[in-house]
């Protein structure tokens, strides 16, 4: 299940960041963020930063979050992506907080079988509070309705999304 999410969100972000990061290759690194490129359908190379959060006392080290971020060609304005994993309470959708900043609520648009993914235009004051950041908190709701934290290390992603341009 872990692969096909994976797959899922690559494909999702080949489709909608095409033209993006020519300069980058797969694997690149950015301290605790990883470039990925594919070509896509029309021949372009399409690249985005991610980071695949897992649960490290989990045997199977199952992924709880996947968050990439690219640039649509030809628009200045990042796009994030987040993969979640099921059973997350829909009607809250996530908050973003970067370090002890004010949450920021986003809906969450989809589920599938393989998770729930949103994706958002990442406003430019959102953009500069992650490169100036040391940690980014996406909270989500479990079936009880309670509050699930998931800390985001935003080391690397300001020389990551340099190089995405």
């Amino acid at each position: 299940m872990h692969q096909s999410a994976a797959r899922l969100a690559l494909f999702f972000v080949a489709l909608c960041l095409p033209g993006a990061g020519l300069a980058l290759e797969s694997g690149d690194q950015f301290k605790q963020w990883a470039a990925q490129c594919e070509t896509g359908s029309n021949g372009e190379e399409n690249c985005h930063i991610f980071q695949n959060l897992v649960l490290a006392e989990n045997a199977d080290q199952k992924q709880v979050l996947r968050m990439s971020l690219g640039y649509p060609s030809g628009s200045g304005q990042p796009v994030a992506q987040f993969l979640m994993p099921l059973g997350i309470w829909l009607p809250r959708g996530m908050t973003l907080a970067v370090d002890d900043g004010e949450p920021q609520n986003f809906p969450i648009l989809v589920c599938g079988s393989n998770g729930c993914q949103t994706t958002l235009r990442v406003q430019p004051d959102l953009i500069e509070a992650l490169k100036q950041g040391k940690q980014l908190t996406v909270t989500l709701f479990n079936a009880n309705q309670q509050p699930v934290r998931i800390p985001i290390d935003l080391s690397g992603i300001t020389a990551g999304l340099a190089a995405l341009q």
